[in-house]
């Protein structure tokens, strides 16, 4: 029954933000980049705010740990 919607763009965005709520940045940044080049705007905005989290996790400036970071600013 789902596999219709498999490859929507708005699935694309949808199973990026479950995988960012699992804490799997790396997966959720390939799903939203998907629905974001597709013109989902929801997907545009979390892959940028995605970016910026990754690239302060790298100069250390947030702990690695994704239960400290409010996912919900991602999608909002």
């Amino acid at each position: 029954y789902l596999e219709r919607f498999a490859t929507l763009p708005i699935a694309y965005n949808n199973m990026g933000i479950l995988c960012l709520l699992e804490g799997n940045c790396d997966k959720a940044e390939v799903y939203l980049t998907m629905a974001a080049a597709a013109g989902v705007e929801q997907a545009v905005k979390a892959l940028g705010k995605l970016k910026i989290k990754k690239w302060a996790l790298r100069i250390g400036k947030l702990e690695n740990n994704h239960k400290q970071y409010n996912i919900w600013k991602l999608v909002t």
